[in-house]
């Protein structure tokens, strides 16, 4: 692989091998008509090019349960508000909306449920259990008063190194990563 490319991989539910989901180029070494001409090269058919966007985001929130026979590991993905009702924000000073992480939860649950590791190598790790939590979906649960505002998960990890870092406290929180273009106001 070049540098400054990289592959995102994960396993469809109809599938039983990984497969490209998407490439990322490095925007200090890659023009896109550089990486245009690159994916054509290599046989890589797209339905869309994106470029580069300036924004990145991450959220870490701490493990909540393990569960060491089973090697599942429970916690917040994401919190967007807290036991309060405070909007939570995240590294980059902004904030992700109910919407768009309910989107992207159902997304990730419909086409990968793959976890990586810190990011990158995938596999290690398999989605077990997601519920988005807010405020309505509470009051339909007969969930009195306030709570976090968030999405929570469950992973079974499968990777014996990756699950002696969950189990040691080195790995002690989920994190969720993507991209965004910011929107004024």
């Amino acid at each position: 692989m070049p540098e400054g490319v990289v592959l995102l991989m994960a396993r469809l539910k109809s599938e039983d091998r990984l497969a490209v989901q998407s490439v990322r180029f490095s925007s200090a070494l890659w023009t896109p008509g550089k990486a245009k001409k690159w994916l054509e090269k290599e046989g890589y058919k797209s339905n869309s090019f994106e470029e580069a966007v300036e924004k990145s985001w991450s959220v870490a929130v701490p493990i909540s349960k393990l569960s060491d026979e089973k090697r599942l590991a429970f916690g917040w993905a994401s919190v967007i508000e807290d036991r309060e009702g405070n909007a939570v924000i995240d590294h980059q000073a902004d904030r992700i909306s109910v919407s768009e992480l309910e989107k992207a939860a159902y997304e990730y649950v419909q086409s990968s449920r793959q976890s990586t590791e810190m990011h990158d190598r995938l596999g290690v790790a398999e989605l077990v259990e997601s519920c988005m939590i807010t405020p309505e979906k509470r009051q339909a649960m007969g969930i009195d008063g306030k709570g976090i505002t968030g999405w929570w998960v469950g992973f079974r990890v499968v990777d014996p190194e990756v699950w002696e870092k969950v189990k040691t406290g080195i790995y002690n929180e989920f994190s969720i990563g993507g991209s965004a273009k910011r929107k004024a106001g």
